[in-house]
C-alpha cells in the first residue's frame, strides 16, 4: 500500500500543493519560474492544477491557471476518460 501511495504522490508538485491550498503567490511564482512547473501535468492520481482549483472551489487560481497557453480544460482524465474538470460549481 505505502508503495502505491509514494508512487502516486511523486507526481503532486509544488504547483499542484499551492493550487490545492489555494496559495495564489505561491502558484504565480511557480508558474513565472523558468522552465515553468508544468501547468497540464496530472499528478499519480490523474489530476492537473486546474482540476485541483476546481475540487477545491478556488476560482480565482482556475482563472488563473487558464490564461495559460498549455492548459486543457477538456482534456480527459487518464484513468477513467471523463473531463477533468468540471467548472460549474465555480
Amino acid at each position: 500500500m505505502w508503495e502505491r501511495q509514494r508512487r502516486h504522490s511523486a507526481r503532486f508538485t509544488g504547483l499542484h500543493c499551492s493550487v490545492y491550498l489555494g496559495l495564489e503567490e505561491i502558484a504565480i511564482s511557480l508558474l513565472e519560474e523558468e522552465g515553468g512547473w508544468g501547468a497540464d501535468i496530472a499528478d499519480g492520481w490523474g489530476r492537473t492544477p486546474l482540476m485541483w482549483a476546481a475540487e477545491s472551489r478556488h476560482a480565482e487560481m482556475a482563472k488563473l491557471l487558464l490564461l495559460g497557453k498549455d492548459v486543457d480544460p477538456m482534456a480527459e482524465h487518464h484513468t477513467c476518460g471523463l473531463p477533468r474538470v468540471d467548472m460549474r460549481g465555480l
